[in-house]
């Protein structure tokens, strides 16, 4: 997702009561409200369990015993600057955290089993919570804003943004490209690297395209935003009022969401499917995307029982330990005799 570094940082909190079956609705609460970080209890996932959000990592703390109950998570946007901490996994309570800056002041992000909200930020953060009617599930989902903004991640350099047309941009590479030039004096090469360089960065721009948005919200149909806007109402309504009637039809409308939404996911993945090529590498990028599985590097504990946590930390600490181990021998040489001793 894209993260605006000026406008607050918002938290999203819910009790899921099984996140896999509101994943859909999820998804679109998710680009909607552009949320950077979402706190989510009662996940009821196990090991096998595949959970993927396009532009967010997930922390997980399933059950321990393995069964679909219980379980936390914390879903953060991949552009935010942060270290995950050790999870807990207990048979009472589940909890995964992380660490990041906001307004350069380090913080401690966590998601129980419970979901409740549980802030100490300095006084010159203000926050603000309210309530949403998405995504469906018993308990109602609460927005945290937070006047404060993360420090993000720097981004990765590169000269082709999005998908790069390699022919084209050899095509018109070699046409752009003069050899007979003079390379007599340390100006001429100078010149000529320099336009070689200039030359490479347009042709690569003009030889790509952007990538198109995975905004799930972006391409719904206008039968999916009216059910969608309906639905909602029907939620506020019923909450007003705790009618039976007002809650059956509360409940028809999100079943009958959910079960389009999964639809319209499947037909739209199909088609995204199909279009995978061998001649622009996007059927490659995906089979690495499908079979990359990203490690989560825990923090390493100090003798003191503290963490390093951020890579400079870890980096410190391992210094420090073999500048201990590796150190030279204090053997004195043995003695030398002469002749005749």
């Amino acid at each position: 997702m894209a993260t605006n570094p000026t406008k607050p940082l918002t938290i999203f909190l819910w009790n899921a009561n099984d996140i896999l079956q509101h994943l859909n609705e999820l998804q679109i609460v998710l680009n909607e409200k552009k949320i950077e970080i979402a706190l989510i209890s009662e996940t009821h996932l196990v090991k096998s369990s595949t959970l993927k959000i396009h532009g967010y990592e997930i922390i997980r703390a399933d059950h321990p015993d393995g069964t679909a109950h219980d379980g936390a998570a914390l879903i953060i946007s991949n552009q935010i600057e942060h270290s995950p901490l050790p999870p807990l996994r207990s048979c009472n309570i589940q909890s995964t955290s992380t660490t990041l800056k906001i307004n350069s002041v380090p913080i401690s992000i966590a998601s129980y089993t419970i979901d409740f909200f549980i802030t100490n930020l300095p006084n010159r953060f203000t926050a603000n919570a309210t309530n949403l009617n998405d995504p469906a599930s018993d308990h109602t989902p609460v927005l945290l804003h937070i006047g404060a903004q993360p420090q993000m991640k720097p981004n990765r350099p590169t000269i082709t943004p999005g998908f790069t047309n390699w022919n084209k941009f050899r095509d018109i590479l070699s046409k752009k490209t003069i050899l007979n030039i003079k390379l007599k004096s340390p100006s001429n090469i100078d010149s000529a690297i320099n336009k070689l360089t200039n030359d490479i960065q347009v042709v690569a721009k003009d030889s790509s395209t952007i990538r198109p948005s995975n905004n799930p919200s972006s391409n719904l149909t206008p039968e999916l935003r009216k059910l969608l806007a309906d639905k909602r109402r029907a939620r506020s309504i019923w909450q007003r009022t705790r009618y039976p009637d007002d809650k059956s039809r509360y409940n028809m409308l999100s079943n009958k969401l959910k079960s389009l939404l999964k639809i319209h996911k499947n037909d739209s993945y199909k088609n995204y499917l199909q279009n995978l090529s061998l001649k622009n590498g996007s059927l490659w990028r995906k089979t690495k995307s499908i079979l990359r599985l990203k490690e989560i590097t825990p923090p390493l504990q100090r003798p003191n029982n503290t963490l390093e946590v951020t890579d400079s930390e870890k980096a410190d600490a391992l210094a420090n330990e073999l500048s201990t181990v590796f150190i030279p021998h204090t053997m004195s040489p043995p003695p030398t005799f002469s002749n005749g001793h």
